[in-house]
C-alpha cells in the first residue's frame, strides 16, 4: 500500500494452503516494480525469519506485527527484537 494515494501496491490471491510469508517475495518485487519500498507494514500472517531476513537483505524497515506465540529462537535478529518488545510490553 502506498502510504500517500492509499492505493495498493501489490496483491496476489491464494488458496487456504498457502501460507503469506510464502508469497511475500512476490509480493514485495511487485511493489518494488511500482518504486522504492522503504518499510513494510504486514500482520501476524507475515511473521517469519524469511520475511524478515528478506527485508534486512534489502534494507526495508519492517512493521510486522509478531505472532501471539512468536519464538525467539530464530535466525532474524530484526525479528528476534521485535518479538521481545512486543512480550515487553506485555501483549500475548
Amino acid at each position: 500500500m502506498d502510504i500517500e494515494s492509499k492505493q495498493a501496491l501489490a496483491m496476489l490471491v491464494t488458496t487456504d494452503g498457502t501460507h503469506d510469508s510464502r508469497i511475500f517475495p512476490e509480493l514485495l518485487e511487485k511493489a518494488e516494480n511500482k518504486g522504492k519500498v522503504s518499510k513494510v507494514y504486514a500482520n501476524g500472517a507475515f511473521d517469519s525469519s524469511k520475511v524478515y531476513e528478506l527485508l534486512e537483505e534489502k534494507r526495508i524497515e519492517a512493521a510486522t506485527k509478531p505472532c501471539s506465540n512468536g519464538r525467539l529462537d530464530t535466525p532474524s535478529e530484526t525479528r528476534r527484537r521485535v518479538v521481545t518488545e512486543y512480550k515487553r510490553l506485555g501483549h500475548k
